[in-house]
């Protein structure tokens, strides 16, 4: 009987007891309901916190987006609302900070904005590094891109300019801009708000010639020139241009080619030097010399029809130029002659003008006759060329 009681006895405490077991164990096994998970950083400082749902996600995939940076790298986001942390696209090595920033392609061109967060995050790994260079990636590795443009805000320009010794440098599909710490300070001091573009595209592509526009816009315009900075381009050339002795062009608004510094470097890109961002071309240097030949043969060509009037004390002239391009300015020269049918040589220069008016009001002596005539010149690959001599004038003066 006692045997019998001790045994109902301790049925009864494992029946209690076994339930209370099963409890605890769903409830370790499947954790809090609102558990929180701690992720690094992207950036690489502090940690994000994120807050899952009660329910387990499922993870096999599904509704997932892709987003790929500069440099390859994608951020797949986990289907079903779970989320994954992106990588670091703010990085420093040994005096560089380089940005693998995101790009966005529309038919031939990308186009790449920079927000604010990551752009006071480039300026404070640069701060931080110390960089002496400051790279923005934006190369796609995609076929046919013909330009790119990349925005960034005008604060972190600046304070790149005021805040670090970096240059900055742009790497796209179609070339490579590189400005030096002067050319960003000149860029910094004309955007005072808003976005600056950098914008480089293609004009032109054959075996032959690349032709290439640069440009920098702000709120308040482009940007003329750089106050005494450069910056250096570097394009990809064809394998037959790369034979063929290359330089680079600065191409003017009027089409004139003015050489400018450039070297073919060792894996057959191109590098070349520039005050100002405008058209440039990269090309053959007997068909550079070509070209500029025959354009200076057009100055050359230019004639000047001069006209004279007097008055009291004084001797106005007055001329229009006809040629192929506008003149840079002019030179004025003069010969005294004491006979009305004299003509003396005119080999004196005496004024200089960029107007197509000059009055000769100094020098002069009642009676005596002033011979004129003059010429205008135009800037062609850094030389004065000249135009042909206008016709002469002459006046008594009175």
């Amino acid at each position: 009987m006692k045997k019998t009681l001790c045994l109902l006895l301790a049925v009864a405490v494992m029946v209690c007891f076994v339930p209370s077991m099963a409890f605890a164990s769903e409830s370790t096994s499947n954790g809090p309901t609102n558990s929180t998970v701690v992720s690094p950083d992207a950036s690489g400082g502090g940690g994000n916190t994120t807050t899952p749902p009660a329910t387990n996600p499922d993870t096999s995939g599904g509704g997932g987006s892709t987003t790929t940076p500069g440099g390859g790298t994608s951020t797949p986001s986990i289907g079903g609302g779970g989320t994954a942390t992106p990588p670091e696209v703010v990085k420093n090595t040994e005096g560089t900070t380089t940005a693998d920033v995101t790009t966005t392609v529309k038919d031939d061109k990308v186009v790449i904005v920079i927000d604010e967060k990551t752009a006071d995050k480039i300026v404070e790994k640069a701060i931080e590094n110390k960089s002496k260079n400051i790279v923005i990636n934006a190369v796609t590795n995609k076929e046919n891109i013909k330009a790119a443009e990349v925005s960034v805000p005008a604060d972190a320009v600046k304070n790149i300019a005021e805040k670090t010794d970096a240059a900055v440098i742009i790497k796209t599909d179609v070339g490579e801009k590189e400005l030096d710490k002067a050319a960003v300070a000149a860029v910094a001091q004309q955007a005072q708000s808003g976005d600056i573009k950098f914008i480089i595209s293609t004009v032109q592509k054959d075996n032959n010639k690349i032709v290439l526009e640069l440009s920098i816009i702000t709120a308040t315009g482009a940007v003329k020139d750089f106050n005494g900075g450069k910056a250096k381009v570097t394009v990809k050339l064809s394998n037959e241009l790369k034979t063929n002795n290359p330089l680079c062009v600065y191409v003017d608004a009027e089409g004139l080619y003015h050489k400018v510094e450039g070297q073919l470097n060792e894996n057959g890109t191109y590098t070349f030097v520039t005050t100002h961002f405008s058209q440039f071309a990269v090309m053959a240097s007997k068909e550079a010399d070509k070209t500029i030949a025959e354009q200076k043969a057009k100055v050359k060509a230019t004639t000047i029809a001069l006209k004279s009037k007097k008055g009291k004390g004084y001797v106005r002239l007055n001329w229009t130029a006809k040629g192929d391009y506008s003149l840079d300015g002019y030179e004025v020269f003069r010969v005294k002659a004491n006979l009305y049918k004299a003509k003396p040589a005119i080999k004196k220069k005496w004024g200089s003008t960029a107007k197509t008016t000059y009055k000769n009001a100094k020098g002069l002596k009642k009676g005596k006759y002033y011979h004129y005539k003059v010429r205008g010149y135009k800037l062609v690959d850094g030389a004065k060329v000249y135009t042909k001599w206008s016709n002469r004038v002459f006046k008594k003066a009175i």
